[in-house]
């Protein structure tokens, strides 16, 4: 919040104002001043030398505390209180903190109470002046607007000056998603570097797990024909164990491609044997290989696998709930005009007919003839029927 600064008046030759001291009562006092810049400049600092927030630091100082985990202020908050606030979302608040830091924004060099709306807009166009319109740009200007928030609660300032203001919106790319029909191609082709990969491939692409969550996979969590997908790496060192996104546990009831590449997977080690580089690099050359068929191939990731699959499962006539409790989305999405909450519990016999419809849009020769079926204006799936949309 901006300070309301008094407006100086001359009598005689000096410049005086009026203020309200902390009995609340009103006062004439001089300047001292003659000019009326020099006046205005002994305001500002008398001023700010009876409010509580006149010896605060600078914004530089604050933004400091958000480069280091065990400094951060809402780090620790949460962690008290139970909140939402993984140590893997710290370590991106580091970063960006760390980015914030390395801009030159006139703002960070000036105490708290001194910074306006105008300087957090400034800062806006700064940052999207040196990023553009993306996603680092979002991050960025957000964790400013958030430190600026936490500093308000904290009561470093009366108020947020970053309050009310919008964020900033990241062009919009189109995201990949990959067709089942080759997706099918590749799990039979020879694109694969060895047969681990080809089985990491197919355990990615039938269960829709995120990257954190597969590569955090022990043989405990397999329970006859589900896998309860209850941890995750939290950082990509593969070192601190969590729970998964959101802090969802889910169980899954496994199509039989997943659960025979999984066993195969385990068949030797009981961990996942590669680490966030070692699977990218792996990934990076299957889809260098598949590019053939279609150049999307070159963007594949665990994320784009996961994508994939839900716009499969979604296509495929399957009720929304459904897919959305199997993929463990945590928004709500739209359902023939009402909103559903994916929250829904489903035990995991009750999630077989989404394993069934991953098995026959993967599998060799059931996939083909599933989706003729759909693309012929049928809505296929096991248990429900055809349906005529």
């Amino acid at each position: 919040m901006t300070t309301n600064y008094p407006t100086p008046y001359k009598k005689g030759n000096l410049w005086y104002f009026k203020y309200t001291d902390g009995s609340h009562e009103r006062k004439n006092m001089s300047t001292g001043c003659s000019k009326k810049t020099d006046a205005e400049k002994f305001i500002r600092h008398f001023i700010d030398s009876l409010t509580p927030y006149g010896n605060s630091e600078t914004l530089r100082e604050i933004v400091k505390l958000y480069t280091d985990t065990d400094t951060n202020p809402r780090f620790a908050d949460k962690q008290a209180t139970g909140g939402q606030y993984g140590h893997r979302y710290a370590s991106h608040v580091t970063r960006d903190a760390k980015t914030l830091l390395e801009l030159s924004l006139p703002m960070l060099d000036l105490p708290l109470h001194r910074i306006s709306r105008r300087h957090v807009k400034d800062a806006a166009i700064t940052i999207v002046g040196s990023f553009g319109k993306s996603h680092k740009s979002r991050n960025v200007y957000k964790l400013l607007k958030i430190i600026l928030s936490q500093a308000a609660d904290d009561g470093l300032v009366m108020v947020s000056p970053s309050q009310g203001l919008p964020d900033i919106k990241p062009e919009t790319r189109e995201k990949t998603v990959l067709p089942s029909s080759q997706i099918r191609k590749v799990i039979e082709s020879n694109y694969f570097p060895d047969e681990y990969t080809r089985d990491v491939f197919i355990t990615l692409v039938s269960t829709g797990l995120r990257r954190s969550e597969f590569l955090a996979l022990t043989p405990s969590q397999i329970i006859g024909n589900t896998l309860k997908v209850d941890r995750a790496f939290k950082d990509d060192s593969c070192k601190i164990i969590g729970p998964p996104k959101w802090d969802k546990i889910r169980i899954l009831y496994l199509p039989e491609i997943a659960k025979n590449a999984l066993q195969r997977i385990f068949s030797e080690k009981t961990y996942i044997d590669l680490t966030t580089k070692s699977l990218a690099k792996r990934l990076s050359t299957v889809g260098a290989h598949a590019a053939e068929l279609d150049e999307r191939w070159k963007s594949l990731t665990p994320h784009v696998l996961r994508r994939s699959l839900n716009t499969m499962l979604r296509l495929s006539g399957l009720p929304d709930v459904m897919v959305s409790e199997y993929m463990s989305w945590e928004h709500q999405v739209m359902v023939q005009g009402d909103m559903i909450d994916v929250y829904t519990k489903l035990y995991a016999e009750n999630l077989k007919p989404v394993a069934n419809m991953i098995d026959m849009l993967l599998q060799s020769g059931q996939g083909e003839e599933n989706e003729k079926a759909i693309d012929g204006g049928f809505d296929v799936g096991p248990m429900f029927g055809a349906v005529r949309r």
